[in-house]
């Protein structure tokens, strides 16, 4: 199986260490090749100044002691050799570029942790990274982190909107389905209107017609891609609500979905449905999305 390069960007914080619960899993997609990064934040605004050369240094000490451990533990844990790289300077950007040197297939994060070593919560920087990387990105939100245990990807679902852009987690979702051995789910929410907080009312033949839409569009689409026996829904009410129940009443184990959908790039990729989704049971997996 070919090599999956992935990248771990760890606070020092036990919130953002729960991420490496999930790196195991990850080996039903390849031979992993994984990689845990620091950084050494130089630059505090509230300060106004840089850090003190001594104090970096000492920090710098801390973070590689705590990466040595953290590293061997791991690789044991994998049986296989796992690598670290410390850096200072802006955390975002540097797990970025990083990413970008190493030519990482994927990048784990948690979306929460507390200030650990090296000065900076990794929950403060997780949404710059997912605006700037063009890497995939599992993301671990705060119910997923706080699991007691790590369920194996059985059942995934991947959000749509009848984009084509949203259509594009779907390659990486049956990848990901395949070696998982997972059930798809396949979801399109029907919203209804709403215009200065209160809901339009929908004429029947109005509402059929776009359930109807709806369901043949997902009918189409599971031929088109040759999973017949994936599950398709199509809830009906506020998107990112609807994906929530159906994410609890289907026991979804992950959501695969875009950076994009109909409407472009999201206002905010932990700040519209997206976030709901991170604020979910299940980890996220956000694919960049090709235009």
């Amino acid at each position: 199986m070919p090599d999956l390069k992935v990248i771990a960007a760890l606070d020092g914080s036990a919130l953002s260490e729960a991420s490496l619960r999930y790196i195991p899993l990850l080996r039903a997609l390849g031979n992993l090749d994984v990689m845990l990064v620091g950084i050494v934040e130089t630059y505090r605004e509230s300060e106004g100044l840089r850090g003190a050369e001594a104090h970096i240094q000492r920090e710098l000490n801390l973070l590689e002691a705590y990466l040595d451990k953290t590293v061997a533990d791991l690789g044991a844990k994998l049986g296989a050799t796992v690598r670290k790289k410390i850096r200072t300077g802006v955390p975002a950007d540097e797990i970025v570029e990083i990413a970008r040197e190493e030519e990482a297939d994927l990048l784990v994060l948690t979306t929460h942790g507390r200030s650990g070593i090296g000065r900076w919560a990794i929950g403060s920087v997780a949404d710059k990274v997912l605006h700037t990387s063009d890497r995939n990105i599992l993301v671990i939100g705060p119910q997923a982190a706080g699991r007691d245990t790590v369920p194996p990807f059985r059942q995934i679902m991947v959000p749509l909107d009848g984009s084509g852009l949203a259509e594009g987690a779907l390659p990486v979702a049956l990848t990901w389905a395949a070696a998982f051995a997972a059930r798809l789910h396949l979801v399109r929410v029907v919203p209804l209107p709403i215009v200065s907080g209160e809901t339009i009312a929908l004429g029947p033949d109005l509402f059929d017609a776009m359930r109807e839409a709806a369901e043949g569009y997902l009918s189409e689409l599971k031929e088109r891609i040759g999973v017949p026996d994936a599950v398709t829904a199509v809830p009906v009410g506020p998107i990112a609500e609807q994906l929530g129940v159906y994410e609890q009443e289907n026991a979804i184990d992950l959501a695969i979905m875009t950076s994009h959908g109909r409407g472009g790039l999201l206002r905010s990729v932990l700040g519209s449905v997206t976030d709901r989704m991170l604020h979910g049971p299940a980890p996220v997996l956000v694919v960049r999305a090709r235009a």
